[in-house]
């Protein structure tokens, strides 16, 4: 893909990844334009179903898959040499002022970032801090990973991954972070269209953005 507009994902990282999975590869319907006109230009992943793993019986198709997902996508990165990228899950949501966001909080970012977390749930709890960007510690809590960013730990994160018996989101919540310097947003720049957990809803903002995203076939 060529856009004479240049997102800020692709001004930032050298690659943005987008995964998908056999289970949600019917999003790409409507992923595929909102990213366009977004001006994002991507590599697409879509993960196997990785049902041969005694260790996921009790996860669903779509968690099974998610993380052959970011299997693939770090292989892929080592494999080309990309140190510094995003990954967005099929799901993902822009809020309309994403770009300036980003911009201001890659600029008080500390430059030894290895993991940020530039997605929001309301499930995320937060120190007092009133930064924009927190270190991720033991008095915060992240759940969720779809739309993250890396850098410099290709080969780590692959060794980590064949270890993983957790759904993606614990797997870094529990194993991942505390072992890097990790950040975490807390201005909501993305959310996930697909998020019910517990019976929550989207709040009226988030639907709004959802709304312009369905209409974008």
């Amino acid at each position: 893909m060529f856009f004479k507009k240049k997102s800020i994902l692709n001004k930032i990282f050298q690659k943005v990844f987008v995964i998908t999975s056999y289970a949600t590869q019917d999003r790409l319907e409507r992923l595929v334009p909102y990213l366009e006109k977004l001006h994002i230009d991507y590599e697409l992943i879509i993960s196997p179903k990785k049902k041969y793993l005694s260790e996921f019986d009790s996860y669903t198709v779509g968690e099974q898959s998610l993380v052959s997902g970011y299997e693939s996508v770090f292989l892929y990165a080592k494999t080309k040499n990309i140190k510094t990228f995003c990954v967005l899950e099929d799901d993902i949501v822009f809020v309309e002022d994403f770009e300036r966001k980003i911009k201001k909080l890659f600029q008080d970012l500390p430059k030894d970032w290895n993991i940020i977390n530039l997605g929001y749930t309301s499930h995320n709890t937060f120190s007092t801090s009133n930064s924009i960007v927190e270190k991720i510690s033991s008095k915060t809590t992240v759940f969720t990973t779809h739309f993250t960013a890396y850098n410099n730990i290709n080969e780590v994160m692959i060794e980590k991954l064949e270890q993983c018996t957790n759904t993606i989101d614990l797997f870094y919540l529990w194993f991942v972070y505390k072992n890097f310097n990790s950040y975490v947003a807390k201005e909501k720049i993305a959310f996930q269209s697909s998020f019910r957990q517990n019976g929550n809803k989207n709040t009226e903002e988030e639907n709004k953005y959802i709304l312009y995203y369905s209409e974008l076939r």
